[in-house]
């Protein structure tokens, strides 16, 4: 039988950020707890919170996407990804991410017009070329190119 970790309540993980206020993770847990719960604006702020307590953890802008995309607000999900590239310019995991989402919007979003989506494609390609440009052998990002370049086409 496998069992899965107890949830904290929202007690539980404020004392435990008051305590530890560079570990993350339990910025993360309540985020999410606000989240499920409905309460986006104080969800919104933990996360806030999160990226003053750890502003060079790359994982802190992660999250922060992470959270607008599951709100379907894609600027900003970029802008959160474009933070972490400028704490990481030399990951190419972290420009693959931005290609990665670039296209998933392009691909997916039938509300968006032709220009859009050709925008979209274009910002996409250029994060998959940074990607590359760091790690000419990254597998995944030339996966997305040739995904962002059979779109384009």
């Amino acid at each position: 039988m496998v069992t899965s970790a107890p949830k904290l309540d929202e007690a539980t993980l404020k004392q435990r950020i008051q305590t530890s206020p560079k570990d993350t993770a339990n910025y993360f847990m309540l985020a999410r707890l606000y989240e499920d719960a409905g309460d986006m604006a104080r969800a919104l702020a933990t996360l806030e919170t999160a990226v003053k307590a750890a502003p060079q953890e790359a994982n802190v802008y992660l999250q922060l996407a992470g959270f607008h995309n599951r709100r379907g607000d894609f600027d900003k999900t970029m802008d959160a990804l474009t933070r972490r590239t400028g704490i990481e310019p030399g990951n190419p995991e972290a420009y693959h991410t931005m290609a990665a989402y670039y296209w998933e919007k392009a691909y997916r979003d039938t509300a968006l017009s032709d220009a859009e989506k050709r925008d979209y494609i274009g910002r996409g390609l250029q994060a998959a070329d940074q990607a590359i440009a760091l790690n000419p052998d990254y597998f995944e990002a030339l996966t997305y190119k040739n995904l962002l370049l059979r779109s384009q086409a």
